[in-house]
């Protein structure tokens, strides 16, 4: 998160809320549905996003590491934080971010990784 905003963390001191999703501009509900029931069980999210307790330091350099459970086994990914907008959205964000998927209400990111 080298070139965001400074206060932007992975995830709030409050942890993964459902009441945290906001919606995208794409239209992503199916999935901003699914991931508010994950987001209630801790210890799903704790597998999902691995490293959300590290220093702001450690993730100073924008690179972030997911877990997605596929063919029956976890398998890590190493993401950055660029991530996708939009200027022709179909409903604007409430925050002005254009982002074009899901995103976190306040300065969050787990959502939008």
């Amino acid at each position: 998160v080298a070139d965001a905003p400074r206060g932007w963390v992975v995830v709030g001191d409050a942890g993964f809320r459902p009441e945290d999703l906001q919606q995208g501009g794409v239209g992503d509900c199916w999935f901003m549905s699914a991931l508010a029931v994950v987001a209630e069980r801790h210890e799903l999210m704790a597998k999902i996003v691995p490293n959300y307790l590290c220093e702001p330091s450690t993730t100073a350099s924008g690179c972030h590491e997911i877990r997605l459970f596929l063919d029956g086994r976890w398998t890590s990914l190493l993401i950055d934080d660029y991530l996708p907008t939009t200027t022709k959205q179909r409903r604007p964000t409430s925050d002005g971010s254009g982002l074009a998927f899901g995103r976190c209400a306040g300065r969050q990111l787990w959502v939008s990784l």
